[in-house]
């Protein structure tokens, strides 16, 4: 069985805060405080039939895995709990923790909060959680300046974090078939260009969405016979020139 502390951590890091998560911890809680019965059955606990899984058992990328671990080792399970105070029961949160949580630095908190969009399927919750995890990393802050020479976990690159598969197709919606041709042709192809609607497609696409799709371009210019850096330079070139195309409109 997964001790309560670790157990709490664990929720706490991956932020699953969720209305179970009094239930997970208070049937934890009844299972630690409780003595074995000799006449226990060799089946699964109720805390172990409903915990959360573990970082090996979810599919997460190894890269991930181990930013997450990082960040977990940077927190204690008593300050996890008056995190989880804070976020449902209005109760404070001492200085010692709130250097603990700014010791796990800035990246890891964004990975917090990725986590927690992609695991909260209640919007109105969610938004609780995110916006009372902002409030108290900025109060945190203030009280335990970050260290500019510290040498925090950092994010490993966005097509290692979750949700990436996802955020890829949703890039695609924003373009049609035509214009996703219109600029893989600009890129490979001579004399060829993106026409004002398509740019106005890919500027609604986005920058970060641009960039990550142009992962996809580079792997295409291998077989065309281009070079990464030939492929960034002419997507660059033609984010630039969409933008001056659509700038007075």
């Amino acid at each position: 069985m997964i001790p309560k502390s670790v157990a709490t951590i664990q929720i706490t890091i991956l932020l699953l805060l969720s209305d179970g998560f009094i239930r997970l911890q208070s049937v934890a809680t009844e299972i630690s405080s409780s003595s074995p019965s000799p006449s226990t059955s060799p089946s699964p606990s109720p805390y172990e039939q409903h915990r959360p899984p573990t970082l090996e058992e979810q599919k997460l990328s190894p890269q991930f895995k181990k930013f997450l671990k990082q960040c977990e080792k940077r927190m204690t399970a008593n300050c996890a709990d008056q995190l989880v105070g804070y976020m449902f029961s209005n109760k404070t949160v001492s200085k010692t923790c709130c250097s603990k949580l700014v010791y796990m630095g800035p990246d890891c908190h964004k990975g917090l909060l990725m986590r927690g969009k992609e695991l909260t399927k209640n919007n109105a919750y969610l938004k609780k959680i995110l916006s009372r995890s902002e409030e108290l990393w900025k109060k945190c802050e203030k009280i335990t300046p970050r260290q500019k020479d510290k040498n925090y976990p950092k994010l490993p690159p966005r097509e290692y974090l979750p949700g990436y598969a996802q955020f890829l197709r949703e890039c695609a919606k924003k373009l049609t078939e035509k214009c996703g041709d219109e600029v893989s042709d600009a890129v490979f192809k001579k004399n060829k260009t993106v026409d004002k609607g398509c740019c106005r497609r890919v500027l609604h696409m986005g920058r970060d969405c641009h960039d990550e799709m142009l992962k996809d371009l580079i792997s295409l210019g291998e077989i065309r016979n281009k070079t990464p850096r030939q492929v960034e330079i002419k997507t660059d070139q033609i984010w630039k020139r969409c933008e001056r195309l659509t700038a007075h409109n």
